[in-house]
């Protein structure tokens, strides 16, 4: 760090750069604990774990990796791609080197887990083709291969006594296979999860077997007769979310006013048409229906007051006359063609209606051309006029 020259600000000087070393999946430590390697992108890193630095990278070279697993002794890895290529890469090399020792290819389907046994010559894998391999590391053949999962492969583990010569697996179908290598057969089948066994782990005895599932349940397994002698449920992340989360809200300073402060006491004393006739559409018939019924009195009382000579007791008003109901619209005048034609119309119905109900029509059912003529002629000048 330089003090500034004037101003009074300090200068840096950039003295080591870290970049991301993780991004996910899984991450392991060599045998000694001083490295770990984790998975970044498409790449392996080494960190050490005093100075926190990258010590190595393993490039997939375009081929990401599904899984690796440290060797139990050696500063070795083996890795799995999803080309199912399987690398040795040794590590005690020059610090940022590695070297591949051996590669070779297994399984019909990618590799989802791998693991090595106490000794370091077997490797174990998982794949998803429900099938588990063992291999000679150091001479590189295939040993075993076991098919019995019906589903892809999650975890293999060799059992920590090399003397035993054991492989337990579980799979996607829920259940832990154990597998001997003399005979090449399954010893046994555990079954009593309902999800699928993701982690396996051995009592430092090794006469004991921990299986935690997605069941949220840990089972305890005696490997004398593979039987399940406890299970346990693991504790939720959550176990009591609050379901108020404001217990003690603040009360509403300004609550909402009433919009009707005074109600009708009696909503049904002034009942709409709708409840009188017993609603629209509830067995009291439609509102049309209603309206003619109510108005069939009236209509009656005007009716007798006609025949009576009386004036009419509720005259109703007679529309406003609207001469040009469209301003943009020329009014039509008696001297238009349309208009003549319209009036000669109205003048021959005229005519047709007077010789009709006049009664020499009855009497003389065929009445004088020159008659009908002249009341044409008498209707059209009316028109006009």
């Amino acid at each position: 760090m330089a003090a500034g020259a004037a101003n009074g600000y300090a200068n840096f000087e950039e003295h080591e750069r870290h970049g991301r070393i993780y991004t996910g999946g899984k991450v392991a430590a060599s045998h000694d604990g001083a490295i770990i390697v984790c998975m970044c992108g498409e790449e392996l890193k080494m960190v050490d774990v005093v100075t926190g630095t990258v010590v190595g990278t393993v490039s997939s070279e375009g081929d990401e990796f599904t899984s690796f697993v440290m060797h139990p002794t050696k500063l070795e890895l083996v890795s799995a791609s999803r080309s199912r290529q399987i690398r040795h890469t040794s590590l005690a090399l020059a610090p940022g080197k590695c070297e591949i020792v051996r590669t070779w290819k297994a399984h019909k389907m990618p590799i989802a887990t791998m693991a090595y046994d106490a000794s370091g010559q077997l490797l174990a894998t998982g794949s998803s083709d429900q099938s588990v391999m063992v291999f000679n590391v150091e001479k590189g053949f295939c040993t075993h291969v076991f098919r019995g999962h019906e589903g892809v492969v999650h975890r293999v583990v060799f059992h920590p006594d090399p003397t035993r010569l054991q492989l337990f697996s579980s799979s996607q179908d829920n259940s832990i296979r154990v597998w001997d290598l003399r005979t090449k057969r399954c010893l046994a089948r555990l079954g009593s999860h309902v999800g699928v066994p993701a982690a396996l782990a051995f009592s430092p005895d090794g006469a004991t077997l921990l299986s935690g599932g997605r069941d949220q349940l840990i089972n305890i397994w005696r490997l004398d007769d593979y039987s399940c002698t406890g299970s346990m449920a693991t504790p939720n992340p959550n176990p009591n979310p609050n379901p108020n989360p404001n217990p003690n809200p603040t009360p509403n300073p300004d609550p909402k006013p009433n919009s009707n402060p005074n109600p009708d006491p009696n909503p049904d004393a002034n009942p709409s048409p709708h409840q009188v006739d017993g609603g629209a559409r509830s067995g009291g018939g439609y509102p049309r229906a209603a309206a003619r019924r109510r108005g069939a009195p009236q209509q009656e009382g005007r009716a007798a007051q006609r025949a009576a000579g009386g004036p009419n007791p509720n005259p109703s008003p007679s529309p406003s006359p609207n001469p040009n109901p469209n301003p943009n619209r020329r009014a039509r005048s008696s001297s238009s063609p349309r208009a003549s034609a319209g009036c000669s119309r109205a003048g021959t119905r005229t005519a047709r209606a007077a010789c009709a109900g006049s009664p020499g029509r009855r009497a003389a059912p065929a009445a004088p051309r020159a008659a009908r003529a002249a009341a044409r002629a008498g209707a059209r000048a009316a028109c006009l006029g």
